[in-house]
């Protein structure tokens, strides 16, 4: 894990900044790391250095070329056959006002309406996940995105609670079908932890001298 510093000088008042408690851009893990077949959990260096866990005991990765694992700077997710379950870690947004949560998706292939993606995320460490349903119209009562798609950036805005966890699930059927994830972002108001605001007079007000330390969880 690294980390970042710097400091911004700003002379107006009143500012309010948004705060990155966790991202992750699939860049920073060896090439491929994740899960592949034959078998399950043992390619790159998937699970001890990564932030986020798989589990693929649903899916049937009966090949090599059957796999789910971050490459090339994203999550791919490649003739899963069942459910492929991808799970972030712990996110503690408990000093959080607000929370939102972003996840860029694409695929490449032709795939089915059996063929799905699934975001849930959980507010309580993991007791209880809520479904996205439908997105943009992309998915069904059930999934959240399913069937071919255009790119799309599944965001839910608004979230208060102790500890984040973002659960995606893959299900695709072939060999020409690619499911792709990138650029999971949490961001929040009033988070303690990810940046510390210190706020002090210049020149007497109106002016303040702002002075921003950022603390990047994890270098992209």
């Amino acid at each position: 894990m690294k980390f970042f510093y710097f400091a911004l000088l700003i002379l107006l008042p009143n500012i309010s900044f948004s705060q990155l408690p966790w991202l992750e851009g699939f860049s920073t893990h060896a090439d491929p790391s994740g899960v592949v077949g034959p078998g399950i959990n043992n390619a790159g260096d998937y699970p001890t250095s990564t932030p986020w866990t798989i589990d693929a005991s649903g899916a049937s990765l009966t090949a090599t070329s059957d796999y789910g694992y971050a490459t090339g700077g994203q999550f791919v997710a490649r003739d899963t056959d069942g459910p492929l379950i991808f799970t972030t870690e712990n996110i503690n947004i408990s000093t959080c006002t607000s929370v939102d949560f972003s996840i860029d998706l694409s695929e490449s292939g032709t795939f089915e309406t059996s063929d799905y993606i699934n975001v849930e995320y959980s507010t309580d460490g993991g007791t209880t996940f809520t479904l996205i349903t439908d997105w943009m119209g992309l998915g069904t009562l059930t999934n959240t995105i399913n069937d071919d798609f255009a790119p799309t950036t599944v965001t839910v805005t608004g979230l208060t609670g102790t500890s984040l966890v973002l659960r995606i699930t893959f299900n695709n059927n072939a060999g020409t079908e690619y499911y792709n994830m990138d650029n999971i972002s949490v961001t929040g108001t009033g988070c303690s932890g990810g940046l510390t605001l210190n706020t002090g007079t210049v020149f007497g007000a109106p002016f303040l001298q702002t002075v921003v330390t950022e603390r990047v969880l994890r270098e992209m």
